[in-house]
């Protein structure tokens, strides 16, 4: 689940959960 307000960068693979607020990134982020 990605939280409110959270910003995930282009081409990333999101394996977790993001907290509302953050940015994440990466190949996995």
């Amino acid at each position: 689940m990605v939280g409110d307000n959270s910003v995930v960068a282009s081409g990333s693979v999101v394996t977790r959960n993001a907290s509302p607020n953050t940015l994440v990134g990466g190949n996995p982020a």
